[in-house]
């Protein structure tokens, strides 16, 4: 985990993609057709467009000129696309597919009950149907998220390979009196933390103008080591004006935590911290464990947006803890990215998915980046 101050000064350190940009597996030149190594585990629907790119690219255009691929067919951890601009003949497989314009991002997630006894069993389906906040569905046959087994006469939540999510603790007891209940606000909460962790625009163009790096003293950050985060808006300034505000980027930073939360630490008082072009702000974070524990993972993710936005809609408290209040919030929403942000975290949902496409206008565009660390004693 993370805690410090910001300080700025100069650093070096390897240059992070930030391009969703997936693996090549296969190419079916008799159907018209590739396969790619990204599904609906990730947040991918039929649709889905994605430019092609040869083995090693480095620097991603618009994809304008480059064979583009349509999800077909979305399975679990890969996919089926059929070539819709180009020619197959000119992708191999190895070739790096980048996400284009247009995606949908979840809202909702799957569950299965997978539980021996057949009265807890429907009890907790209900309790899924009934207070499950829109967030969390009864799988269909379609995908499965999560899935609720019993070990030990305790509830666990576990991915779609069987293994339980780290750090749900303490365990939920099937025979206390709110287990059910607080089984499905768990649910429910990392439905919500799932989605922060997922949500990206798929504006190949608007990722180039956001770069991040981070510098560790170890691959296996250590508690007390200093962690350096550094970015960039990589836009040169406008010759004819170098105040022009279009190329100025608000930032704001936050930070995904092993406990299950959600919070922007980056800046703290202001909902973002502008960014001229050609410039770079630096932060310094001390790395460390809360007590008992042995590992973290935490993620840095940084928007960065043209409009004045507030992110604080993705902030979540540590798990089992009481909700952030946001209704005073609701109020002040300014644009449609809020009103996203807002449906991203808010009470309920009744929306399965929200399609995202691209920026019509530079000043509506956005972009996300995030990296991981791990803590590690």
């Amino acid at each position: 985990m993370l805690q410090g101050e910001i300080d700025y000064k100069v650093f070096g350190s390897d240059r992070l993609s930030n391009q969703f940009a997936v693996a090549v597996l296969e190419v079916n030149n008799s159907n018209n057709e590739a396969r790619l190594a990204a599904g609906a585990a990730h947040g991918l629907s039929e649709g889905t467009r994605f430019a092609v790119y040869p083995v090693g690219t480095t620097d991603f255009g618009d994809g304008n000129d480059r064979p583009q691929l349509e999800l077909t067919r979305v399975q679990d951890v890969q996919s089926w696309a059929t070539v819709v601009e180009g020619d197959i003949n000119d992708i191999e497989a190895g070739a790096q597919a980048v996400m284009l314009n247009t995606t949908d991002v979840k809202l909702q997630r799957d569950v299965r009950v997978e539980i021996d006894d057949a009265a807890l069993k429907a009890t907790v389906e209900q309790a899924i149907t009934e207070h499950g906040q829109g967030f969390v569905t009864l799988a269909t046959g379609a995908v499965d998220e999560y899935v609720i087994q019993v070990n030990d006469g305790a509830f666990v939540i576990a991915d779609t390979a069987g293994a339980p999510l780290p750090k749900l603790r303490p365990p939920l007891r099937i025979d206390a009196d709110d287990a059910i209940a607080q089984l499905v606000k768990r649910l429910v909460h990392l439905v919500k933390y799932q989605n922060v962790l997922m949500l990206d625009m798929p504006d190949p163009a608007a990722r180039t103008k956001l770069q991040v790096d981070l510098e560790t003293p170890h691959a296996i950050v250590r508690p007390g080591d200093q962690v350096k985060l550094k970015i960039t808006n990589t836009q040169e300034p406008n010759p004819s004006d170098i105040n022009d505000p279009a190329r100025v980027l608000n930032v704001a930073v936050f930070v995904l935590s092993s406990d299950w939360s959600v919070s922007q630490v980056f800046p703290q008082s202001t909902p973002f911290e502008p960014v001229d072009p050609a410039k770079s702000i630096d932060l310094d974070f001390e790395a460390y464990l809360p007590e008992g524990e042995t590992e973290s993972h935490d993620t840095f993710k940084i928007f960065a947006t043209r409009d004045a936005t507030d992110f604080r809609w993705l902030e979540l408290s540590a798990l089992d803890e009481p909700p952030i209040e946001r209704a005073s919030m609701r109020d002040a929403i300014t644009n449609p990215l809020e009103q996203l942000l807002a449906s991203v975290t808010g009470a309920n949902t009744n929306m399965r998915a929200v399609k995202l496409t691209k920026a019509s206008t530079q000043q509506a565009s956005w972009a996300t980046a995030k990296v991981e660390m791990v803590v590690k004693v």
